[in-house]
């Protein structure tokens, strides 16, 4: 079972400095705590347990996120790799979930025959899903569609076409980056320090 440890900033980016990620993961991780000097941050310890990506389990274990405890949702400037037109980003609240289930209606969702790790989604309308996949270890994109166009494929699992997605992020890293707000359950909006 994957033991969760805390600290504050200093301690994150002792981390993300004493970790064999890459140099621009590595980067990306550094601006984020940089930009929120006041979150508690927290990694895992045996995160090769969990049904996720590898490089995800792999991230996890220097630097899994951010409040870990309670809901919390998070505002983006822009997608780093898509600029959406039928999204103003500065006005959705994306709600951390990392699960594979999006909704009671489906206990998986499948892209290709890729299984996708819901990791937020824009929960008022899921017009806006942030995901990805589960079972292949060399893709590390995020990808971003619409509940809406999910098609039910069996009794369980829904399908989502790749016309009816499109790449937000090459990396988790990298969308950490472009988080400019942090919003807490208690209803406390966190802004990035620029």
């Amino acid at each position: 079972m994957a033991k969760r440890i805390t600290g504050n900033n200093h301690e994150a980016a002792t981390w993300v400095d004493r970790s064999s990620l890459p140099a621009a993961v590595k980067k990306s991780l550094r601006q984020f705590i940089q930009r929120f000097p006041t979150l508690e941050y927290y990694k895992l310890e045996n995160a090769a347990m969990l049904p996720e990506p590898a490089w995800l389990r792999v991230m996890s274990e220097t630097l899994r996120g951010f409040m870990p405890n309670g809901l919390l949702w998070v505002q983006l400037d822009e997608f780093a790799q898509s600029k959406p037109s039928d999204l103003v980003l500065q006005e959705i609240w994306y709600h951390r979930m990392f699960t594979t289930e999006v909704s009671s209606e489906y206990e998986r969702i499948l892209l290709g025959e890729h299984q996708l790790l819901i990791l937020y989604s824009w929960l008022e309308t899921l017009g806006s899903i942030l995901a990805v996949k589960v079972n292949d270890a060399a893709d590390q994109r995020i990808y971003e569609f619409s509940y809406n166009d999910i098609i039910a494929h069996n009794d369980s699992e829904g399908q989502i076409s790749p016309e009816a997605t499109r790449v937000a992020f090459n990396s988790y890293a990298e969308m950490l980056d472009h988080i400019v707000a942090v919003k807490l359950e208690t209803g406390e909006v966190i802004r990035a320090h620029r």
